[in-house]
């Protein structure tokens, strides 16, 4: 078994999309709702997340990385510099302390496809 992890480039497209999206709802989230604000994808795709996510990959920093097992597509993951990710860049809570951040990820499994889009939260506690 053999595994390879590449950048998500304009050429490596649709096996992210493969991983992501096998269905290609026209609503589905595409993972840009922490990198991107509305108006972004407005901008980028005319409105349409495929489109957006498409020209992503086709920056010079790519959105993220897939992961083949065995030549065929089965992870992604959204990672990047800080500054490409809005919702971690206006976030005052991270501040500067994270220049790069994983914010969300998918393992394709037997036909089914697993997300993780946030860390688990922390429980509260309630005293008596």
């Amino acid at each position: 078994m053999t595994w390879e992890t590449h950048p998500v480039t304009p050429d490596r497209f649709e096996d992210f999309a493969d991983v992501i999206h096998p269905n290609r709802r026209a609503t589905h989230c595409w993972c840009l709702s922490h990198r991107l604000r509305a108006q972004d994808v407005e901008q980028l795709g005319q409105g349409d997340r495929e489109q957006a996510a498409r020209a992503l990959c086709a920056r010079d920093r790519p959105p993220g990385v897939v992961t083949y097992r065995d030549g065929l597509p089965v992870g992604w993951c959204s990672i990047g510099p800080r500054v490409d990710i809005a919702r971690l860049w206006a976030s005052r809570l991270i501040g500067g302390a994270v220049p790069w951040a994983p914010v969300s990820g998918a393992l394709a499994t037997e036909g089914a496809v697993a997300t993780v889009a946030e860390p688990p939260r922390q429980p509260s506690v309630r005293r008596a």
